[in-house]
Formats: C-alpha cells, structure tokens, sequence
C-alpha cells in the first residue's frame, strides 16, 4: 500500500493487478483509479462533485402526462 497526495488529497493506493485505486485517507472516498496502458502512461478515472448533487425539479405542465388519461 503507497500514499500520496492526489489532487490535493491525502490518499492511500489500493494496488491490484488492473491498476490502483486511490482512496481519501480520512473518508475512503475514490478519489481516481489509475489503469496503466500499454501505449501512453497511464489512463485515469477522476472522482469529484462529490455532495453536490442538485435537488430534482418537476417538469413543465406541459410535459406532464395525466395517468388518468392513460388509464392508470
């Protein structure tokens, strides 16, 4: 197991044989999976936003089916 700091992040590398993974060391939150490739260093998946989900809005009037209508 390796740490470092990712992205400004305190992180632990979780090693395996497709690549490692690194993990916030204070939440254990993904922080990015690092997959080495053959033709260029390496290939990486970030993980952010984490918290910042927005809040679901309903639809216009005009794009609301009656169910009734339906026959439900």
């Amino acid at each position: 197991m390796r740490s470092t700091t990712v992205d400004g992040v305190p992180c632990v590398g979780l090693e395996g044989s497709d690549g490692t993974l690194w993990v916030d060391a204070a939440t254990a939150r993904p922080v990015r999976l690092e997959i080495p490739d053959k033709s260029s260093p390496k290939d990486a998946l970030t993980f952010t936003e984490y918290g910042e989900i927005a809040a679901p809005k309903a639809p216009p009037a005009a794009q609301v089916i009656d169910g009734k209508a339906l026959g439900m």
